[in-house]
């Protein structure tokens, strides 16, 4: 019971250390703490200089793919274990030609360059 104790208190000190840190490093909480309100910056949003747009399409479809890559995964991992669901196994099959066919307009749109 008292290793429990101990490893809590460790956990306790640790996790005070790490908040600390964070306050001093990012917010400069010690240090100066009347710019603050001053400032035009708020949730990201900076008036007085340009407006500059890092949204990507490639980005996007990408994203959408690695999901749609990441539950077929899943989906063939657990294939193994789902005999009695084998009288589905037709939908299962469409779902990989869908997979494989966005695949094929991966490669033929040039989104997964080969070449390094």
């Amino acid at each position: 019971m008292l290793g429990i104790f101990n490893v809590g208190f460790l956990f306790l000190i640790f996790f005070l250390i790490i908040f600390i840190y964070h306050l001093n490093i990012n917010n400069n909480f010690f240090l100066n703490n009347n710019n603050i309100w001053s400032s035009s910056f708020e949730c990201g949003f900076l008036s007085q200089s340009f407006s500059l747009s890092n949204y990507s399409n490639t980005f996007l479809i990408l994203l959408v793919f690695f999901v749609i890559f990441d539950i077929e995964i899943s989906l063939l991992l657990n294939i193994t274990f789902n005999y009695p669901l084998y009288n589905n196994l037709i939908f299962y099959w469409i779902f990989l030609f869908y997979i494989s066919i966005g695949f094929l307009i991966e490669i033929l749109n040039n989104f997964i360059n080969w070449d390094y």
